[in-house]
């Protein structure tokens, strides 16, 4: 029966399992969603929501420092 003690080991250890929320997002498609987007400067993914580039500062492309803006 040590089979069954290693098994139940090893998914408490993967805290990354732990959490249903972010394996659910990972079925529909990865960490990362179709509005992400890429920064210009150093290439880092960003989420949607972010409006700079949280490796480098730079501002998501199409939006200014003023804040959000339609055309």
């Amino acid at each position: 029966g040590g089979g069954g003690g290693a098994g139940g080991r090893g998914r408490g250890r993967g805290a990354p399992d732990s959490g249903g929320h972010g394996r659910a997002v990972a079925a529909t498609g990865g960490l990362f969603g179709p509005n992400d987007w890429p920064c210009p400067m150093c290439g880092n993914i960003n989420w949607a929501k972010r409006m700079k580039c949280n490796i480098c500062n730079t501002n998501k492309p199409g939006h200014n420092e003023g804040g959000v803006r339609y055309s």
